[in-house]
């Protein structure tokens, strides 16, 4: 990517589960553009493993999982709303 530093997402060897959801990742993410969801670059298929890569930009910061769960209470309705957009 240029010297850019990518996130890859992979699947498991010999996991038929994860390539089909890797697959389905890979069909919504084809048609999604926004500018606060990471950007899909491209993916790449082995042919011999039949190991399926997908390659996303990267974002620094925490989880949005660890974000959430970070407080004890749960989120406010106008931080659930920032997250969304």
């Amino acid at each position: 990517m240029h010297g850019r530093a990518v996130a890859v997402k992979t699947t498991r060897p010999g996991k038929k589960t994860s390539i089909t959801a890797l697959a389905n990742e890979l069909r919504v993410f084809r048609h999604v553009r926004h500018p606060n969801l990471v950007q899909l670059y491209g993916a790449v298929l082995n042919a011999t493993t039949s190991q399926l890569a997908l390659v996303f930009e990267l974002v620094c910061g925490i989880q949005l999982k660890m974000f959430v769960t970070s407080t004890s209470s749960p989120p406010t309705p106008s931080s659930r709303h920032c997250i969304l957009i």
